[in-house]
């Protein structure tokens, strides 16, 4: 019986950038090449991969990222399109929504392939906000290309039943829930002395990094807590440089820098509670980290499917974009240490229940049926 030719599509190689989608394609791409019935060929746009290294699938690079193609992928999609072509998939995989994902759906309809969507974050399935934007034109541009892709999907996947929603009321398109999945923890979970308090995101806008300075900036009184991020800096704009300043001034708070996922997951290990302070997301795969590392989740705004406002028994605690009321939160927590575990182990019980390897073997089952 002949292997399924599938392609997989991503704007960056986990080698390059290790998001959340990243690291969940890496992991189905080790899934797809143990399972024996995939050819597989990652068609991406930056790698950081050595000259001749030996990899268990074929990786094609594309286009360039200098001047200004650094802000969208439009320039890429005559020479993905050529790629698709040439390698003449059974099955295309695409993740993480940009200018690729109209090119995908094309190639799709013209070759009469099947097309599989996985949806990144609740942007993708939402109406272009054109007061969020900058670069407008070239963000209305590579969204436009992307809603043709949407369109002509064969399957979509989505994080939530929030995107699921989302995508029937605004695209009239169905999709199953693929809930994220991470391995069994590695690391051992014994805590820090010291109550450790993690922030884990890039410094972008959206992400809000501010909220978690100013939270840290409220125990400044107190020698019992440790306040830790962990992120890449947006060099090149002058307010995260600002921010790096202020970040540094707050003698409570440790800032790292970005760091390997390896290193991520220790400290959710050592740390007492997690915090998201974004204002938008997907389905936050560090939720699912610090669930397994028994971290409590504490998340300013961001509660995908009201699963820590509804569960019940409680899983994490939403502070309802309310900072007085995440710092309060914050503070229960380091007083009540009997809640705090429990909600810790809820939490891990959950993430074992509901984003184990099994998701990710529920992927593969179905794109195994695709062809």
């Amino acid at each position: 019986m002949s292997k399924i030719k599938l392609c997989i599509v991503i704007p960056n190689h986990w080698t390059h950038v290790m998001g959340g989608a990243q690291y969940q394609v890496k992991l189905l791409t080790e899934a797809l090449v143990a399972h024996g019935g995939f050819e597989v060929t990652i068609v991406t746009n930056r790698a950081l991969v050595e000259p001749g290294a030996k990899l268990d699938y074929k990786l094609v690079t594309l286009g360039s990222r200098n001047g200004w193609r650094r802000f969208t992928y439009l320039p890429d999609g005559p020479e993905l399109l050529r790629t698709l072509r040439q390698l003449k998939p059974d099955l295309i995989y695409h993740r993480v929504s940009c200018a690729y994902t109209g090119v995908c759906g094309l190639y799709a309809q013209q070759a009469n392939c099947r097309f599989v969507w996985h949806i990144a974050h609740d942007w993708d399935v939402s109406p272009f906000d054109w007061k969020f934007n900058r670069l407008v034109l070239f963000r209305w541009s590579e969204k436009k290309a992307a809603e043709f892709g949407v369109r002509r999907a064969t399957q979509v996947f989505a994080q939530s039943k929030t995107q699921q929603r989302l995508l029937r009321q605004n695209y009239g398109q169905s999709s199953l829930v693929m809930a994220n999945f991470h391995p069994p923890v590695a690391e051992s979970k014994v805590k820090r002395k010291t109550f450790t308090v993690l922030w884990v995101a890039n410094l972008k806008t959206w992400k809000r990094p501010e909220a978690f300075l100013r939270l840290a900036n409220s125990f400044s009184h107190r020698d019992d807590v440790e306040f830790v991020m962990i992120g890449r800096a947006m060099y090149g704009h002058g307010k995260n440089q600002q921010l790096l300043q202020d970040i540094k001034a707050e003698k409570n708070l440790t800032y790292l820098g970005e760091q390997p996922i390896s290193v991520v997951n220790q400290w959710l290990s050592k740390s007492h509670v997690f915090v998201n302070t974004s204002k938008y997301e997907g389905f936050p795969n560090t939720f699912v980290q610090a669930w397994m590392r028994h971290a409590v989740v504490v998340s300013l705004s961001v509660d995908p499917d009201h699963v820590l406002s509804a569960t019940q028994p409680p899983i994490g605690m939403s502070a309802g974009d309310d900072e007085k009321q995440l710092t309060a939160i914050v503070e229960r927590l380091m007083e009540e240490p009997k809640l705090r575990d429990e909600v810790a182990e809820n939490g891990a019980a959950y993430a074992a229940s509901h984003h184990s390897l099994e998701q990710l073997e529920k992927i593969v089952e179905v794109l195994a049926e695709l062809k």
